[in-house]
């Protein structure tokens, strides 16, 4: 019984482990739900990578690559 407790509370860590929480992308890039997908492009990649970057440095976390749109708001993944 010890050790099938021991188990779930090891499934529970490591399944915690990739998670993370949405943040509204830095207001100061103006970006709504309509210019995700241009700055998606390869050549506004970079800036948004800069601004996930920045906004969850600003959060002391780390961007985990996610983007999504939310409530109208353009979201990144931190963790």
């Amino acid at each position: 019984m010890r050790k099938l407790i021991i188990n779930g509370l090891v499934i529970a860590v490591l399944a915690g482990c990739s998670c993370g929480s949405w943040v509204d992308l830095a207001p100061m890039t103006g970006a709504g739900c309509k210019e995700l997908e241009d700055m998606k492009k390869p050549a506004n990649k970079r800036a948004l990578e800069s601004f996930a970057r920045q906004t969850c440095s600003m959060a002391g976390k780390v961007w985990t690559g996610d983007t999504r749109c939310e409530n109208e708001a353009v979201q990144v993944k931190c963790k």
